[in-house]
């Protein structure tokens, strides 16, 4: 049997599919903001920024910093649900 691909077909399997990336984005986006320090990099000090012409270039690396820690939450987040064994639960 192939589990819930055999239940769903056609737009019912790319509504779950799309649910599925839709949730796995959102919580990368909450993690990265709450536990990862959002746009801020642990090792550097960013200095602050003027309000002008600097500012957008400013605001595009921190939207940068996000993207990049969100990425790196999903790929470790995929590499966990490929590869159940990578957190083995004990039987015993």
């Amino acid at each position: 049997m192939g589990g819930y691909h055999t239940e769903y077909t056609g737009m019912k399997l790319a509504l779950f599919l799309l649910a599925e990336y839709v949730h796995m984005i959102t919580t990368s986006l909450l993690v990265v903001t709450l536990f990862f320090g959002g746009w801020e990099l642990p090792w550097l000090a960013v200095p602050a920024v003027p309000a002008g012409a600097g500012q957008r270039r400013h605001d595009r690396r921190q939207a940068d910093r996000v993207s990049v820690k969100m990425f790196l939450f999903i790929v470790f987040y995929q590499l966990v649900r490929v590869d159940g064994s990578a957190f083995p639960v004990s039987t015993s």
